[in-house]
């Protein structure tokens, strides 16, 4: 019994909460579990029968029949010398011998039925016996087990038996247990049918018969617990509430009782429940009961019941009642690992579990104030998003200048963030929410006003640890509403940077979103093609939405669902020329809640064909001699950015693109530009590219760079990094080109004299020691390699070999080139 209990509390319920962040929680059978191996079982043996009396079983209630007639279980010990005349413990036993029959005996199905059994005082209820089965080799035969509250079967058999159970010999045989509780009353019998399969098989023995009862449904048959002890495992089953409704909650099934004798004016009641259970206690007699406790705290049944009491009179016998709550979330049933311990104490509240007790909190600090809901009640008012949220606790701040904060309360269970504006001893008005959990981001607060953040649980019986931060947001963007979206240019060199933080929701919902949020506005007129490119560099889950028509009256031409920021733009077709269309961002919601941040959005005429450029160039201090491939040093060591790095000085450039995981031949990044075969000076289109270890410079997953704002023809190429001397090519080159240009191959490769490096090996390399990309090696350069000489573990401008390391070998490479320069169109 105890190993079949023990199977059953390993299927642990497991539920995912998708509120704040994941959050598992092992329900109801989690505790039981780790109570079981310490705890003890009230069996109470209502009938037991191990035949040992080898006679008058028969007279006694027990029946055989069979169908067709003409065989018959028999009491005592078989003679048949194929089973070596075994027994199943020395003994006699029931046992059927189809091998006896012969081979001439009609096809078998022979029924043993027991005596009534009187199972109605308990909740669960478990049939034990010892079995031996020998299954034939060729021939189906089975033994099935049937229980019925009548003397006839109707259903299906509660358990079947096919294969040998343990061997061919009677005293092979194993311990079999078997819950019945489903056939509990007043007269409960157990039949046991052997199948033959139709011709000569073997045998089947049963021996050592037992009904078990475990937890009493009446009080007058109340198990007794003894306080201090391990606790006592029990079940409760439907239709068996007796006694007085508990005045905590009645509507209740299910009850079953026990009674202890208080050790002393206190105690520790842990119901370890895995339903929804009310706890009842009673003092005086089952034919005159006192309720003196009732308790149904855990309201959606996932821990049970803990009840301290006090007030008892030492030696005295109470009683107790678990039953279970019906018309409601959990379960009404099921098991429970009950103890009753001496002594204990209510725990006590939070300080800041009333409103009036909030912990005041200053803005912008880092978080250190732990705290705990444990034990807190629940204070109204309740939050409009869970009114099942219980356990709060109080905070309390002042509103920054700019009206809007980010409260994060980082908390280890499923939290419930309300904000209210007013006063504890007045009126509370909810002006925030986020049933989400973890963060919430209130605006329009007035400055300097005083506001109360209760912190609850989504639920009754979620508890745990907060540290609360408020930190102050920006103010709302400019673009916020689409009266004020911002102009963007088709084609711009650049992309348009901007922020949804903050933002409001302004206009109708996307049309591939229910539920967006934080939506923030940017306008264009359409090109000629009526075809345009765009990516929204957007770094959140969110929604692109576009629009034709004006503000007061947008109609939806298409959405883009989450795009990739990382990915190539997306083409869209179809727009009228000159007509100016809309465009709205905004956060789409997810399993975390909303998530906000930062665009640089970008459009260029989808009427030019993308041209694809293929370059290679090798700077000199990734190059590896022997290995003739650049080193990896900065990727495999994670240093290496995921987003474009050119987005400050020297280069400004604005551009969206990045990686969401570097590819492993990936060395670097450089800046490709295209410039006009008329003016080198002009540049045409430029972008952030991955250098790869053979000096390959591609787009991530591709062969070369494709540029969306130039159309196939001649360009000079000029190729940027960030410490190297950047190069410009000799001469314009036809694109797209087949083969690649590379800078590496030959010293009149790029513009001007010296501008690349010979490494001796018929490699041409960009010079290092440009440290600050101005397109010059001078003592400015040397100044930044002294600022950050010594660093490591970093992406470092001064950091030549690219090792992640700012050392004297990143001043070996600089100081041969001091004094380069770089031709005039390529110099900042």
């Amino acid at each position: 019994m105890v190993a079949s209990l023990n199977l059953a509390l390993k299927n642990c319920v497991m539920i995912q909460l998708y509120l704040s962040a994941p959050r598992r929680i092992c329900i109801a059978f989690a505790t039981l579990l780790s109570l079981v191996s310490h705890a003890v079982f009230a069996d109470v043996t209502l009938y037991s029968q191990n035949f040992n009396t080898c006679t008058g079983l028969f007279a006694s209630g027990w029946t055989t029949f069979s169908i067709p007639v003409g065989a018959s279980w028999t009491l005592g010990t078989p003679t048949n010398p194929d089973a070596m005349g075994s027994t199943m413990n020395g003994s006699c036993f029931l046992y059927f011998d189809d091998d006896l029959m012969g081979s001439n005996a009609l096809p078998n199905g022979v029924w043993l039925r027991s005596a009534a059994i009187n199972t109605a005082d308990y909740a669960k209820i478990t049939l034990e016996f010892d079995l031996h089965f020998r299954a034939h080799d060729v021939l189906t035969s089975s033994l099935e087990v049937y229980a019925s509250t009548s003397t006839t079967v109707s259903g299906n058999p509660i358990a079947i038996y096919r294969e040998s159970v343990t061997g061919n010999l009677y005293s092979q045989n194993a311990h079999q247990v078997l819950d019945i509780s489903a056939y509990r009353g007043a007269t409960t019998y157990i039949f046991f049918l052997y199948k033959d399969g139709g011709g000569q098989s073997w045998w089947a023995g049963i021996d050592n018969f037992v009904i078990n009862g475990t937890s009493s449904v009446t009080c007058a048959n109340a198990e007794t617990i003894t306080a201090g002890s391990a606790c006592t495992i029990g079940a409760n089953s439907p239709n068996t509430f007796n006694g007085a409704l508990p005045s905590c909650n009645t509507n209740t099934d299910g009850a079953v009782w026990y009674k202890f004798t208080a050790p002393s004016a206190a105690v520790t009641i842990n119901t370890h429940a895995a339903f929804n259970d009310i706890l009842t206690v009673f003092g005086g007699t089952c034919a005159g009961l006192t309720e003196i406790a009732c308790q149904s705290n855990d309201l959606y049944g996932f821990e049970g019941e803990s009840k301290y009491l006090t007030g008892l009179s030492t030696g005295n016998t109470y009683y107790l009642r678990l039953s279970g709550i019906t018309n409601t979330f959990g379960a009404t049933q099921g098991s429970f690992c009950l103890e009753v311990l001496n002594g204990g104490s209510t725990p006590a509240p939070p300080g800041n579990d009333l409103c009036s007790n909030a912990i005041p909190l200053a803005l912008n600090q880092t978080c250190t104030n732990a705290n705990a809901n444990s034990f807190a009640g629940m204070e109204n008012p309740l939050p409009s998003l869970d009114n099942k949220a219980d356990h709060s606790i109080w905070y309390t701040f002042a509103a920054p200048a700019s009206g809007n904060v980010k409260i994060t309360s980082n908390a280890d269970f499923s939290d419930v963030l309300t904000l209210f504006s007013g006063s504890c001893a007045g009126t509370l008005t909810e002006v925030a929410g986020t049933d989400m959990g973890r963060e919430l981001r209130a605006s329009g607060l007035t400055p300097s006003a005083t506001y109360y953040l209760q912190v609850s649980s989504n639920f009754n019986s979620v508890m745990g640890s907060v540290c609360v931060a408020v930190q102050s947001l920006p103010a709302i963007p400019a673009n916020d509403a689409c009266a004020n979206a911002v102009l963007l240019t088709v084609g711009a060199a650049n992309c348009t940077p901007g922020t949804n933080l903050m933002a409001t929701m302004d206009g109708p919902n996307p049309s591939c979103e229910i539920f967006p949020d934080a939506s923030i506005w940017y306008r264009f007129v359409a090109p000629a093609s009526g075809k345009i490119r765009i990516n929204s560099g957007a770094e959140f889950v969110h929604n692109v939405a576009l629009y034709s028509g004006s503000c007061g009256s947008l109609t939806p031409f298409t959405c883009l669902d989450n795009p990739n920021r990382c990915g190539a733009p997306t083409l869209i077709t179809g727009l009228t020329p000159a007509a100016t269309y809309y465009i709205q961002i905004t956060s789409a919601k997810n399993p975390f809640g909303y998530v906000y941040g930062d665009v640089c959005v970008r459009i260029t005429d989808g009427n030019i064909t993308p041209v694809k450029t293929k370059v290679k160039a090798i700077p000199e201090g990734l190059y590896n001699l022997n290995t003739g491939l650049l080193n990896t040093t900065l990727n495999s060591l994670g240093v290496i950015p995921t987003e474009q790095p050119f987005n400050q000085p020297p280069w400004n450039y604005a551009g969206s693109e990045c990686i969401n995981i570097p590819p492993a031949n990936m060395a670097d990044w450089v800046l490709l530009e295209l410039r006009s075969a008329a003016n080198s000076n002009t540049v045409i289109d430029r972008k952030a590219a991955l250098l790869l270890t053979d000096g390959t410079i591609a787009d991530s997953g591709d062969d070369g760079v494709t540029f969306l704002n130039a159309a196939s023809g001649n360009y000079y190429i000029a190729v940027r990094h960030r410490n190297h001397i950047a190069v410009l090519s000799s001469a314009a080159v036809t694109l797209p080109n087949t083969a690649t240009y590379s800078f590496s191959s030959a010293a009149g490769q790029a513009m001007g004299a010296n501008q690349l490096k010979n490494m001796g090996n018929g490699i041409y390399a960009l010079r290092a020691g440009d440290f600050n990309a101005d397109g010059v090696a001078t003592v400015a350069d040397f100044n930044l390699f002294m600022a950050e000489s010594s660093g490591i573990n970093g992406y470092f401008n001064a950091d030549a070999n690219a090792d992640r390391m700012v050392t004297i070998a990143d001043f070996n490479l600089y100081q041969p080139n001091a004094g380069a320069i770089g031709m005039p169109q390529i110099r900042y």
